[in-house]
């Protein structure tokens, strides 16, 4: 809707999830009280531990304000509610060795991960600028979004070393106690291509 100079609208958008962080990433270095691990010398890393977020494809629902500067050129404000999944990744490395029941066996690194996804909401605010081409259905918009996530859970598992060589993991709940919740904060700049029907 344009009243004068002013525009007013609202749309529904899909985006797709490309980003990855890390969360969490810590490495186990041996010291010079840590010689029975063999082919492996001091400062070497035995152990790794790291959990990454990624995020997911969503949706959102969008208000938007705007000025035409021009009749074919406009700034605008933007509020969103954002429905989007991310997915979290426990992953550890540490090398098995048990040197009371075979010391002169070579160490072995073994490696597991766990996935596990949780959708999240949250509002988000932003602007931007809008280019509409002569005589076609197409504009084109650069936009910078700020969106902060309500604190949900990020799965209720995690993985646990046993020390076992056959069975080297296990999958245990994390305790009530615990906090494992998130809030995700996400930023973006990007360029984007409209066709209006």
């Amino acid at each position: 809707m344009q009243v004068d100079s002013f525009y007013f609208g609202g749309e529904i958008a899909y985006s797709f999830g490309m980003s990855d962080e890390d969360i969490s990433d810590y490495d186990s270095v041996l010291n010079e009280d840590h010689q029975f691990y063999q082919n492996f010398e001091a400062g070497d890393t035995y152990s790794e531990n790291s959990t990454t977020v990624e995020a997911g494809d969503g949706y959102s629902l969008s208000a938007r304000a705007g000025y035409l500067v021009t009749p074919s050129s406009m700034v605008y404000a933007k509020v969103s509610y954002q429905m989007r999944s991310f997915e979290s990744e426990h992953s550890i490395s540490y090398t098995l060795h048990d040197p009371q029941q075979d010391p002169e066996a070579d160490s072995e690194l073994v490696s597991e991960s766990l996935s596990q996804d949780e959708d999240f909401s949250g509002f988000g605010i932003g602007i931007g600028a809008e280019q509409q081409f002569e005589q076609t259905p197409l504009a084109l918009r650069v936009e910078a979004m700020l969106i902060e996530y309500d604190d949900e859970e990020v799965g209720d598992e995690r993985l646990s070393v046993t020390g076992d060589p056959d069975d080297p993991f296990e999958t245990v709940d994390i305790p009530d106690e615990e906090d494992s919740s998130t809030a995700p904060t996400e930023v973006s700049v990007n360029l984007q291509a409209v066709y209006r029907f």
